[in-house]
């Protein structure tokens, strides 16, 4: 280990990890897939005259989601199903790409879309609207888990070492994994094929250590933990929603007294399993040197990355990018929104020079 250097390292790692390793687990992936899928497997529907087309799976109809080609020119686009149930979540989405002709973050517009249908006040609480909202919301996460998992199957162990030597994020992960006794790789991440790989990868160069006259090995120093859940896991579910509680509407949220305002706010999700309890472990261990790659700092995970990076015990964080300054800059500025304590940017964050950089390779999200 180098002198000075923390013996802990914590490596936070986003969906811009997977999409750089060219796994297509983006929102936008995952909405241009709906729309294919409805393109490819759909029936002509009782509003068939006037263009509409219902998707349609191994379970029959979708109760919200329809395909319309209707417009001059002619345009193909998801919609809200011309009839069957009411939808409030699928309306909010497509009327925003309609407006923006983005795919945003869906945790942060489900927050957005539920605020805006609690009612004024508890008094006046619009229960069925919240309870539309989430009925939709859980359904949107059905949808998403099962595309996951054929995302994930697609690639197998050879495909998926061939992607790792070709983009070089191992490599560039293990450069300095020598300086450190110990190492937790924390995924915000559902899949796990490719971490696992990566996590071989450093195995393999990371140097065993004596510790009370005992070598110990980097297999046994390597872990990996996946925060938000596992696809295809009955001892660690995946967890969907919305996580920053230090939000002014959050708490204006808590005063409505209702509890299905607060069913998928991950402060209290992360209550039905481990997750605090592994990141207090985590950071109790001494001195942690926190490493970001491929994670977009959103407001959906305020509430977690802020109870990492302002640990006391976390001294040092190195902000991953994507091959430019302007990169960097952007993270950096999302990274002073989260925590709003310039003391930690100024004492905590490693500076541009002293940052490793993702090569041209790699995607632009990191």
């Amino acid at each position: 280990m180098r002198k000075n250097q923390p013996p802990y390292a914590l490596i936070l790692l986003g969906n811009g990890f997977d999409i750089a390793h060219d796994f297509k687990t983006s929102y936008a992936n995952f909405m241009d897939y709906l729309l294919e899928y409805t393109r490819n497997n759909n029936f002509a529907c009782k509003a068939s005259h006037l263009g509409y087309y219902i998707r349609k799976d191994k379970n029959g109809e979708d109760p919200y989601i329809a395909m319309s080609n209707i417009g001059s020119p002619r345009k193909v686009k998801l919609v809200v199903k011309p009839y069957g149930a009411r939808s409030v979540f699928f309306s909010y989405l497509f009327n925003c790409f309609d407006q923006t002709n983005t795919w945003g973050d869906f945790e942060e517009s489900y927050f957005r879309c539920l605020d805006e249908h609690k009612g004024h006040d508890k008094e006046t609480i619009n229960l069925k609207g919240i309870t539309l909202v989430n009925k939709e919301f859980e359904h949107f996460k059905e949808l998403f888990k099962a595309y996951l998992i054929e995302q994930e199957n697609e690639n197998n162990e050879e495909v998926n070492k061939e992607i790792l030597e070709k983009k070089g994020i191992s490599e560039l992960l293990s450069q300095k994994i020598n300086e450190h006794e110990y190492v937790e790789i924390i995924s915000f991440n559902y899949t796990s094929k490719i971490v696992k790989l990566i996590r071989e990868e450093m195995v393999i160069k990371m140097s065993p250590i004596e510790e009370a006259g005992k070598s110990i090995p980097a297999s046994e120093r390597i872990k990996i933990s996946h925060i938000h859940g596992e696809l295809n896991s009955e001892d660690n579910p995946i967890i969907f929603g919305y996580g920053n509680d230090r939000s002014e509407k959050f708490k204006k949220l808590l005063q409505y007294e209702n509890d299905e305002l607060m069913k998928y706010m991950k402060t209290f999700l992360y209550k039905q399993n481990t997750v605090n309890d592994h990141i207090n472990y985590c950071l109790g261990k001494g001195k942690t040197k926190v490493i970001v790659l491929g994670h977009s700092l959103s407001d959906s995970d305020s509430t977690l990355l802020n109870k990492i990076f302002k640990h006391t015990n976390v001294i040092e964080i190195e902000l991953m990018y994507h091959q430019s300054k302007e990169k960097y800059m952007k993270k950096l500025y999302q990274f002073a929104r989260i925590v709003n304590d310039q003391t930690i940017v100024d004492e905590k964050v490693l500076p541009i020079d002293q940052t490793r950089v993702v090569n041209k390779e790699a995607q632009p999200s990191l």
